[in-house]
């Protein structure tokens, strides 16, 4: 589970409170392709997407709820978002990072960490498994 993840790495505390610094200390020493994910737009863009369909359901009942109860509501909605867009991203800069890796040592042009396609998806067909190569 992400949350027992970040706990142990002390990301966060027993009261579910983030230490910021220490995430984004920890996430600056990562490969570029996965440091730029996890600080890009399309990460900001991934959270506000996810609040927002995390709140839609109470958007009818939200009146019910007192401001403070409204504003534990939203931190529990951000909390799960960074949660959920943290390991979407983290899996693209991972995979950019593979394939640049995988290109550098294969020799296929001037690949490496920090040179990671935009979206950090290759293209191609195939299916889905490596090749056995008998010689």
């Amino acid at each position: 589970c992400e949350i027992c993840h970040f706990t142990a790495m002390g990301w966060l505390d027993g009261d579910m409170v983030a230490d910021e610094d220490l995430i984004m200390e920890d996430i600056m020493t990562l490969p570029t392709e996965i440091s730029d994910a996890l600080n890009g737009e399309a990460y900001e863009e991934c959270i506000a997407n996810m609040e927002t369909k995390a709140a839609k359901p109470y958007t009818k009942c939200m009146n019910e709820y007192s401001e403070e109860e409204q504003a534990d509501l939203f931190e529990v909605f951000n909390g799960v978002a960074h949660t959920e867009c943290f390991a979407v991203m983290f899996e693209e800069g991972c995979g950019a990072y593979m394939e640049n890796t995988i290109d550098a040592m294969a020799g296929l042009g001037n690949y490496g960490s920090g040179s990671g396609s935009e979206s950090g998806f290759g293209s191609g067909a195939g299916s889905g498994e490596f090749p056995v190569r008998m010689n």
